[in-house]
């Protein structure tokens, strides 16, 4: 009988830091980014905590937003917290 290998462990994540900083340097809220996207309050919830989301949810945010995947979104160990982490979940941005 065959074994069946467990798949490592995930040990990264998505930080959306960038898209934070964007939105700011932009002079804009998540409720500009949600009016302007299209994209659902639970999708921007799940911005917010750098869970998983949909790739045409990013794409929708790039087109507006003018910029590439990269500039709103980064590879991250997921034991690293940045600072701003926290931040970017606060209501200051709701």
């Amino acid at each position: 009988m065959a074994t069946i290998e467990t798949p490592p462990k995930l040990r990264l994540r998505m930080s959306y830091d960038k898209l934070w900083d964007l939105l700011k340097t932009k002079g804009l809220l998540k409720q500009d980014l949600q009016a302007k996207t299209g994209i659902s309050s639970g999708s921007i919830a799940k911005l917010s905590k750098g869970a998983n989301i949909q790739t045409d949810t990013l794409l929708r945010i790039c087109q507006v937003l003018d910029c590439q995947i990269g500039d709103i979104a980064e590879v991250m160990p997921a034991t690293e917290v940045k600072e701003q982490d926290a931040w970017a979940s606060s209501d200051l941005l709701s």
